[in-house]
C-alpha cells in the first residue's frame, strides 16, 4: 500500500514539475516579446526626429533647387 502511494505521489510531482516547467517558458517568452517591444519603441524614438529633419531637409533642397 505504501509503495503504490509513492508511486502515485511521485506521479503527481512530475506532473505538477511539467506544468512548472510550462509556465517558466511562456514566462520567459512573455519577457523577450517585452524587450523586443520596448527595442521598438526606443527605435521609433531615435527614427521619427531623424526622419522628419531628413524630410525637411530633402523638402528646402526642392525648394531651394526648383
Amino acid at each position: 500500500m505504501s509503495d503504490f502511494n509513492k508511486e502515485d505521489f511521485l506521479k503527481k510531482v512530475n506532473e505538477n514539475k511539467a506544468v512548472l516547467q510550462s509556465h517558466v517558458k511562456s514566462n520567459q517568452e512573455s519577457k523577450m516579446n517585452k524587450e523586443i517591444i520596448n527595442t521598438i519603441n526606443s527605435w521609433n524614438a531615435i527614427t521619427t526626429p531623424v526622419m522628419c529633419v531628413v524630410g525637411g531637409l530633402l523638402f528646402a533642397a526642392w525648394y531651394f533647387f526648383r
